[in-house]
């Protein structure tokens, strides 16, 4: 269970630390100001490590069963896996990889909204895309804790970080 909460915390934390990266440049416009060109990568070398933390501890995981389910459910768990990877993969293809990695708030001109394909039916198809495969990960790999991920990562990706990341395109219209 504390390697859960720790897991849990560390997203929280590489969440946070991308998102206020985002909505200070959104608002100040201070890594730019102060980084020009290299802003961008001056926001990736702040939120990579955060990311890399939280990967290497969800990767373990599975060697924490913190809650078992019943591993019968794995079929249904590899097809919510291979969703995920098609949202995941269809939605960065659509977006880029600068807009991906939130390159945008770095450049002089503010990017179009994205619609059509994925974006048509879903608001943020990424971030969908990461509490779907944790939902099928919990299903694979017959274990609970990986539902816990799903929810944080809902909580944090799709109601906070996206509600940043999406704020010029709501004052836009």
């Amino acid at each position: 269970m504390t390697y859960l909460l720790l897991t849990i915390a560390v997203f929280a934390f590489a969440a946070g630390v991308n998102t206020g990266s985002v909505a200070f440049q959104q608002r100040t416009r201070w890594l730019t100001r102060r980084f020009g060109r290299g802003a961008w990568w001056v926001h990736m070398a702040l939120v990579i490590p955060g990311w890399a933390l939280f990967i290497d501890l969800e990767v373990q995981l599975g060697r924490h069963r913190v809650w078992p389910l019943p591993a019968v459910l794995w079929p249904l768990g590899l097809g919510l896996l291979v969703l995920a990877a098609v949202l995941f993969v269809t939605s960065s293809f659509q977006l880029g990889l600068r807009r991906t990695l939130n390159g945008y708030f770095f450049d002089s001109e503010p990017p179009e909204p994205v619609s059509g394909a994925v974006y048509r039916w879903l608001e943020n198809p990424m971030y969908d895309s990461f509490w779907i495969a944790f939902v099928g990960l919990a299903l694979i790999e017959a274990n609970a804790a990986y539902l816990a991920l799903a929810v944080a990562s809902y909580l944090l990706l799709n109601r906070c970080e996206a509600k940043i990341e999406n704020s010029p395109f709501v004052a836009a219209r």
